[in-house]
């Protein structure tokens, strides 16, 4: 993508608003959303980036370098300062709808990985989902031992300032994730507040509900 192009691609996120439905590239459609100071650099081929219908993105970046790669987000999501980052090729980062992020949020896809948040999901500023430690660690026998794994989250979680999702987390529904917290590992569990970092993070309360008080 040449340096006119990728200016163009800027112009269209300026100028075109709500309830439109059109394609900024072969490889962008915008089905009705408003996308304002968002960058798109996209490098190889067969990447694909939907959005869905009443979505606010302002002040993002789409970063693509790699093939067959997507990113979809689900209808009537915002997203302020997101950067949704994938690197190598066949990753895929996947909304679900109704999700608000306040700030600035990571979601990082490599190496063949994918990261799934499904619908409702409230995320403070400052956190980071991350499939991949980017650089090899290997035992003595040459192996490498960090290998990337697929994110999960499901549907109606709070996510509160500097939180942080590495490789292989996965979380339930109907949960608080905590200041701070650091998940590495699969945490099925719902309707809980969860606080702590890697294998610290414990259920601090249960049977709980949250709602939104801010819309």
């Amino acid at each position: 993508m040449n340096k006119r192009y990728k200016i163009a691609l800027r112009l269209f996120s300026w100028i075109l608003g709500m309830n439109k439905h059109y394609r900024i590239s072969k490889c962008i459609e915008n089905k009705g959303s408003l996308i304002a100071k968002t960058k798109f650099l996209i490098k190889g081929k067969n990447n694909h980036i939907t959005i869905e219908e009443g979505c606010r993105i302002e002040n993002c970046t789409f970063y693509i370098n790699g093939s067959n790669n997507s990113i979809y987000i689900g209808a009537e999501t915002r997203l302020l300062h997101a950067t949704l980052w994938e690197e190598l090729d066949s990753n895929s980062i996947n909304l679900g709808k109704h999700n608000k992020g306040n700030g600035s949020i990571t979601f990082a896809a490599m190496e063949g990985t994918k990261i799934v948040i499904g619908d409702n999901n409230l995320f403070a500023r400052n956190i980071c989902f991350r499939t991949s430690d980017s650089h090899s660690i290997l035992d003595f026998g040459g192996h490498r031992i960090n290998k990337a794994k697929n994110i999960m989250i499901g549907n109606h979680n709070w996510f509160s300032e500097e939180v942080t999702f590495l490789k292989g987390s996965c979380i339930g529904n109907n949960n608080v994730i905590g200041y701070r917290s650091l998940l590495t590992k699969e945490f099925l569990v719902s309707n809980c507040v969860l606080v702590g970092s890697s294998g610290g993070v414990h259920v601090i309360k249960d049977n709980v509900q949250w709602q939104y008080e801010y819309k």
